[in-house]
């Protein structure tokens, strides 16, 4: 089997890596390929985040501590601002058919799976603007033979003939 600067190059299942000895993998952070499927994106704590705030002035990309309101600070390269850079942390369930490992995607992997940045993905996330809600019409009733709304009440309007249904 091959072995790369950071590990094995042929792909291992889940259960062969479990099978070696921690010698194997002797530096902290190897790698190995395996060919899984993604199963979960989220942890087990639902409530878990899939994103930070990270340092916004481009230093370091640590986590900034803070909020909207009273702004964020980067305890590690002293940033404070209003803006920090939105970064990926996604908990992530992988699955091969020997076994399934829990596995942690940061910004460049979370941006590749997802597709978008965090921040664009942020904003998918916040509510859109109040708007006035739209009538609800009750469900037709199935002997009504219904041909238009009316534009006042937007309740529906029966054909002539048709029995009243009692909208």
């Amino acid at each position: 089997m091959g072995a790369g600067a950071h590990g094995p190059t042929e792909p291992l299942t889940f259960s062969e890596v479990n099978e070696r000895e921690l010698s194997d993998f002797p530096e902290k952070g190897t790698y190995f390929m395996n060919n899984a499927y993604l199963t979960r994106v989220g942890g087990v704590k639902q409530d878990a985040p899939l994103w930070f705030a990270a340092c916004g002035g481009g230093k370091c990309g640590k986590k900034a501590i803070g909020d909207e309101s009273s702004g964020y600070n980067c305890e590690s390269c002293g940033w404070s601002g209003t803006e920090p850079t939105w970064r990926f942390i996604l908990n992530l369930t992988l699955a091969d058919g020997t076994g399934q490992v829990y596995a942690t995607a940061f910004n460049d992997m979370g941006a590749a799976l997802l597709g978008k940045q965090a921040s664009a993905v942020l904003t998918l996330s916040d509510p859109p603007p109040a708007s006035p809600p739209l009538p609800l019409l009750p469900p037709p009733s199935p002997r009504a033979n219904l041909t238009a709304l009316r534009s006042a009440g937007g309740r529906p309007q029966e054909a002539e003939g048709a029995e009243p249904t009692g909208v």
